[in-house]
């Protein structure tokens, strides 16, 4: 982080005494957003899925490319909790079969009932799709600044794919489906990057980030 942000920070025109933290927090999913507007936070499971620290330095962009963009995350946007009902002893009584039918039965008539009280559904699925192309783009537009292009960005986004997980700020089935579709968006927007290899200054943090991982796969 200490080797990586600076860099991004620069490319940002953004000025030492203006920059803010980005705190490493331990996770079980890809996370790298702003929290608010005074910090960001990236999840250690993004230094687990990376190959390379051009993989991180696109997470730690994302954030800055939020923060610049001046959006709240999508995330902070949060949709409705459903609670369960207990069913009713009338419900226990009558043809179902089991207390766990019960149950089942009794929930989706409270998210029902939740949902006919509500106007909404939460952020549309155009506004998050162009939020995410939005940051991307910056993204992308930071890394190359800072002597890397958009692939270490694509690249980690297929390995969030293949993991499971959905965008950083939105682990949800729109959250994932919109992940894949950033996937091929960004591919070609990357594909007239020079291939010219990677520079040593990355390079030189190879053995910094496979020893972060052999930690956390330790820890496992």
């Amino acid at each position: 982080m200490d080797q990586i942000s600076p860099s991004l920070f620069e490319a940002a025109g953004i000025a030492p005494e203006l920059r803010f933290p980005i705190t490493v927090i331990e996770g079980d999913r890809p996370i790298a957003m702003m929290i608010g507007e005074r910090y960001g936070e990236i999840s250690t499971d993004v230094f687990a899925l990376a190959d390379f620290p051009e993989e991180v330095a696109a997470a730690l962009a994302r954030i800055i490319a939020e923060k610049q963009a001046g959006r709240p995350a999508l995330a902070n946007r949060k949709g409705y909790k459903f609670s369960t009902r207990a069913p009713g002893r009338d419900t226990l009584r009558g043809s179902i079969t089991s207390v766990d039918e019960a149950v089942a039965q009794s929930s989706e008539r409270a998210a029902f009932d939740t949902l006919k009280s509500k106007s909404g559904f939460g952020p549309p699925v155009e506004e998050i799709r162009a939020t995410a192309r939005n940051l991307d783009g910056l993204a992308v537009e930071l890394l190359r600044k800072a002597g890397t292009t958009g692939v270490p960005l694509m690249t980690l986004y297929e390995a969030m794919a293949i993991s499971g997980a959905g965008l950083f700020e939105r682990d949800d089935y729109e959250g994932r489906q919109i992940l894949r579709e950033q996937i091929g968006w960004l591919r070609e927007r990357v594909s007239n990057d020079e291939d010219g290899g990677r520079s040593p200054r990355w390079m030189a943090m190879d053995s910094d980030l496979k020893a972060i991982k052999e930690g956390l796969e330790s820890e496992m």
